[in-house]
């Protein structure tokens, strides 16, 4: 069954459920799923609505159109899509590649719904590697006396490809404010951490040595 796929986030309060599903409701709307979920520290609201395409009265670009104006009442930040498009995602790596492999297998496979329109790298050990998957590899190194460069080209090579999310695939660098700024809700870091507890640069040590066994 073909589905229209509703994502939001907006400050939280009382009848934002209602208000969206009213809305869903009179142009048309049969849900097939919500997920919702308030975050009390932050106060902020998350949904995920999947919508039976065939039972709207209104196309995507008029559905789109029509839902702007409430979610500028709400203050949120949305997408609708339809279920079938594929989020364009980058990946970050650095040198250590088993993260990068394991998410390239599951793309190859297609568990993994994604289109990947290029890999960024602060080194060139994988390039042979995604190269032959078909995909442009793009060399960034980060000076550390001077990242900012470096992360603004980053950011302009995320924005020519229309990227919707980066994945962090073992990218040994903090991004910088300002990137995490532009690209808030839009980052994923995949490896395992020992944050906040054990930082820097080998907490595994650290952890090791304190007697941790559960992660």
């Amino acid at each position: 069954m073909p589905a229209t796929i509703l994502k939001l986030a907006c400050p939280d309060r009382v009848g934002l459920l209602a208000r969206i599903t009213s809305f869903v409701a009179f142009h048309g709307g049969n849900l097939l799923e919500v997920n919702q979920f308030t975050d009390p520290i932050s106060g902020w609201f998350f949904t995920r609505m999947a919508i039976d395409s065939s039972t709207l009265a209104l196309e995507l670009p008029a559905l789109r159109k029509a839902f702007t104006p409430v979610a500028r009442e709400i203050a949120a930040d949305w997408t609708v899509r339809d279920e079938s498009s594929k989020m364009r995602v980058a990946i970050l790596v650095s040198k250590l590649g088993h993260c990068l492999a394991d998410l390239l297998w599951r793309w190859r496979s297609s568990e993994l719904e994604m289109e990947i329109p290029l890999v960024i790298s602060n080194h060139n050990d994988f390039r042979g590697l995604i190269e032959r998957e078909g995909i442009p590899f793009v060399h960034l190194p980060v000076d550390s006396a001077n990242k900012a460069t470096s992360f603004s080209e980053m950011q302009k090579r995320l924005e020519g490809e229309g990227v919707d999310l980066i994945v962090m695939a073992r990218y040994m660098q903090i991004l910088p404010p300002e990137f995490c700024e532009v690209w808030s809700g839009k980052v994923m870091n995949i490896h395992h951490s020992f944050l906040p507890s054990f930082i820097g640069a080998n907490p595994y040590k650290r952890a090791y040595e304190r007697g941790v066994k559960l992660i």
